[in-house]
């Protein structure tokens, strides 16, 4: 994913999400910081680990033409956010009910222009 986001603007995607509960893993960017967040509060099943939970963070800067790329790899129980070049890395393990299958894509406090957008689902 390759996005120029406006000043102030947040990009949110939600993944793993619905199945019949509130079930979600919030990915997001926000410009004003240039942090990339992972929240799993309501990820799913959290209880094996009082660390499984929360929120992990990174800075992630634009490039010199002021895109952020991120590429998000979403497992069944695993996900892994790549910022830049790869420079920045957040990996985490999520539980979630088999049925959350969903994904959405939000933006908040500004705008944000999709350069690109690569969805593609491997079945093994």
């Amino acid at each position: 994913m390759s996005f120029t986001p406006s000043p102030g603007s947040t990009l949110t995607l939600a993944v793993q999400k619905g199945g019949g509960s509130s079930q979600q893993t919030l990915v997001r960017y926000a410009q004003s910081s240039s942090q990339l967040s992972v929240d799993r509060n309501a990820s799913g099943n959290t209880a094996y680990d009082p660390a499984a939970g929360g929120v992990h963070t990174a800075t992630v800067r634009p490039s010199v033409y002021g895109e952020v790329h991120l590429c998000i790899l979403v497992d069944v129980c695993s996900i892994e956010i790549f910022g830049g070049q790869g420079e920045v890395v957040i990996s985490n393990l999520v539980f979630s009910n088999m049925a959350a299958d969903g994904v959405s894509l939000e933006v908040a406090g500004g705008a944000v222009t999709l350069a690109e957008v690569l969805v593609r689902e491997i079945l093994l």
